[in-house]
């Protein structure tokens, strides 16, 4: 059976901004090619998605949990599952965001993305 994790699941795995360059983020390389403000002095080298190996592996051999793209989660909001919960920043995060925020379900976004869990009995 594969599912998409729970937002506790995800935020155990270790989803989550961590305000440094050892992940996709919005950073100095990110500012040059779409300008703003609110970016981080430190620079990647991706001004949006990134390769997966281009950053280490975090906790339990998984990548890019603190940045690149958000990850959909199975929680929804609301009995009909219009809107689910996303978890973590991605490339195009301001530096305040990556909690769980909701999403429209039915709507495409080049900044979230999706991993599995195999339920093995």
């Amino acid at each position: 059976v594969y599912r998409l994790p729970s937002s506790a699941e995800l935020q155990a795995a270790g989803v989550g901004f961590n305000g440094d360059c050892t992940a996709n983020v919005r950073d100095a390389a990110y500012r040059a090619r779409f300008g703003g403000r609110d970016t981080l002095g430190c620079d990647d080298g991706h001004a949006a998605t990134s390769p997966v190996t281009a950053f280490r592996a975090g906790r339990g051999g998984l990548r890019d949990l603190g940045g690149n793209v958000r990850e959909w989660s199975s929680d929804c909001v609301g009995g009909a599952c219009r809107e689910r919960i996303v978890v973590g920043a991605s490339w195009h995060s301001p530096r305040a965001d990556g909690g769980a925020q909701s999403f429209p379900a039915d709507t495409g976004f080049n900044t979230i993305g999706f991993r599995v869990v195999r339920q093995i009995e």
